[in-house]
């Protein structure tokens, strides 16, 4: 059984990410906040990394923000921090660098 945090509802992954497609969602990720890893959907992993290859597997550390902008990384962090401790979903807005060095 996966626990959907959005509302407390369960869904299957499946649907919720076939959900998040129709509305034009960049990418998904699971966050084991308590083991410091993340996994990433191929979207998240391009986006967040720079590197789609790194999509379906657990990454960690500075490696799972890599594409994140410097002057993002921090707020972003304790943005993350914050909602693990009071649960729910997580909306954010931050720049990422792209391999060719453009901010997006």
């Amino acid at each position: 059984m996966r626990i959907n945090a959005i509302n407390g509802f369960t869904e299957e992954l499946d649907r919720l990410r076939a959900d998040l497609d129709g509305s034009c969602v960049v990418g998904t990720w699971v966050w084991d906040h308590i083991r410091g890893v993340v996994t990433y959907d191929e979207g998240a992993a391009w986006l967040l990394t720079g590197d789609p290859d790194l999509a379906d597997r657990e990454i960690a550390g500075l490696e799972a923000a890599a594409a994140v902008h410097p002057d993002d990384q921090e707020w972003l962090a304790t943005h993350m921090r914050q909602a693990a401790k009071v649960g729910g979903l997580v909306l954010a807005e931050y720049r990422v660098l792209a391999p060719d060095g453009a901010v997006h």
